[in-house]
């Protein structure tokens, strides 16, 4: 008895641990009559140039929720859910890619969305030639059904300030099969270039 005891706080610990963080959105087409669904993932990204054909910025943003399966589908079914369940976070990291064969200063980074800010206080960031710098920004809060998230980041770049727009696109399975997976085609205008970095 003592060991299906600990056997079952082991099971829940697990269960609370889990992250379910798919978005599922069912359509019907009545001219049709067939149902579709399209399965999100966490992941929401986006990029542009920031110096044109020179050095580029991707965002992108990992949704988080935390919850346990079970109890989370019984809340969902009994209608239990509250209004903190509408929220999520995401957690933003940008990806500087400089097709340069010389380094880039960026510095006092600043990412808002929704009224919301991050901010690097921090010594600046050297974008490395010909490759791919990581910057690792926060967390900002998001809606847990959220489909997209609208950015802007304002950056300097050896001593020029240069701001950004984008609107990150949540990502279905298929979309980072088709884009990310092998022999995919990144969505950034830089995407034929890949082989120029190391």
């Amino acid at each position: 008895m003592k060991y299906n005891s600990l056997f079952a706080i082991a099971c829940l610990w697990t269960l609370s641990a889990c992250s379910s963080t798919t978005l599922i959105e069912t359509t019907y087409d009545s001219s049709t009559n067939e149902h579709s669904t399209r399965v999100y993932t966490k992941y929401y990204d986006a990029g542009d140039w920031l110096v044109p054909d020179q050095l580029g910025a991707s965002v992108v943003a990992d949704h988080m929720k935390r919850r346990v399966p079970i109890v989370y589908g019984a809340q969902r079914s009994m209608g239990a859910l509250g209004p903190d369940d509408s929220f999520a976070q995401a957690k933003i990291t940008i990806y500087l890619w400089n097709f340069t064969d010389s380094s880039k200063e960026v510095s006092d980074i600043q990412l808002t969305s929704g009224g919301q800010s991050l901010q690097i206080d921090r010594k600046p960031v050297s974008a490395a030639p010909r490759s791919r710098t990581q910057i690792d920004m926060g967390v900002i809060d998001v809606f847990d059904s959220a489909k997209n998230i609208r950015v802007n980041v304002i950056y300097t770049v050896n001593g020029e300030r240069l701001e950004q727009s984008l609107n990150l696109t949540r990502r279905t399975r298929d979309e980072l099969r088709t884009l990310f997976g092998p022999n995919g085609r990144l969505p950034y205008p830089w995407h034929a270039r890949l082989g120029e970095l190391r």
